[in-house]
């Protein structure tokens, strides 16, 4: 029950953008999962959050990237190949590749981009699109950024099954087309 409260509160704040927040409860949420001799699996999804707060503009990329390490450590703890693994792998590199574009640093990017198509599964795959459709707009290619965020996001909002998107890479997805698809001046798309 304590897992599901942290959730929901971390959701509440992010719906909010109070990333500092948000961070407190994914602390209490990782500490109550390590008093319950729980997984700590919610690190790499702490890593993720940070660095959509970083994106949204509600913490600074150096704040995020502090939560790197602790989601780079469970990765390492957990037997390699499984599918919990694979999920945790591509949400720490997907994260590390929207730290790359807040830097603006298309190594990192592109270091990212392989590391996730080094891991099998739907949630890797999507991201991995996330961050070319995110790397057209960082290279000033604005428009075919957010024709390919957009089929992207409808592609995964037509998605019935399969493991679910992560809500993090999802939504920045989805609001980085709305955004481009504004700035071109195609309010009805964008909406």
């Amino acid at each position: 029950l304590t897992h599901y409260v942290w959730e929901f509160t971390s959701n509440t704040w992010a719906a909010r953008g109070a990333w500092d927040s948000v961070l407190v409860a994914y602390d209490h949420w990782a500490e109550a999962d390590r008093r319950a001799a729980k997984d700590p699996g919610v690190l790499p999804l702490m890593y993720q959050a940070a660095v959509a707060g970083a994106w949204l503009g509600g913490l600074d990329t150096g704040r995020a990237a502090a939560r790197r390490a602790p989601a780079v450590e469970y990765l390492l703890s957990v037997p390699p190949g499984s599918s919990a693994a694979k999920k945790q792998a591509a949400r720490v590199a997907w994260a590390d590749g929207m730290l790359a574009l807040l830097r603006r640093d298309l190594h990192g990017l592109a270091q990212a981009r392989l590391q996730l198509r080094q891991v099998e599964g739907i949630t890797a795959e999507f991201s991995e699109r996330s961050l070319a459709g995110l790397e057209l707009e960082l290279r000033g290619s604005k428009e075919a950024a957010a024709e390919s965020l957009a089929a992207l996001d409808l592609a995964a909002t037509d998605s019935i099954v399969g493991e679910p998107h992560d809500p993090y890479t999802r939504s920045i997805t989805h609001l980085a087309a709305s955004r481009l698809m504004l700035e071109q001046g195609d309010t009805t798309r964008a909406v």
